[in-house]
């Protein structure tokens, strides 16, 4: 997939965790990884950054079975750090 303007690709982070016997099922979070930046981005986003972004943003596209949010770069609150 390519990218034009100052669009960003990234896949949501899911979580579960184990409460005792029981796991909890997986949940989106906010946070994402970033995998493919268009040509117009401005920020150094690199490949592999985690990011949180507003819920409100982005529109999901589903590519080879693989489900990505395409933000636009301002819809990127931060990157995490030393994940």
């Amino acid at each position: 997939m390519t990218l034009f303007g100052n669009r960003i690709a990234v896949k949501i982070i899911e979580t579960s965790h184990r409460s005792g016997k029981i796991i909890v099922p997986k949940k989106k979070t906010l946070e994402a990884e970033v995998c493919i930046l268009g040509d117009e981005v401005k920020f150094p986003f690199k490949i592999g950054d985690r990011v949180i972004y507003d819920i409100n943003g982005g529109s999901l596209v589903r590519l080879e079975g693989i489900e990505y949010l395409v933000l636009k770069e301002n819809e990127i609150l931060g990157v995490v750090e030393n994940v």
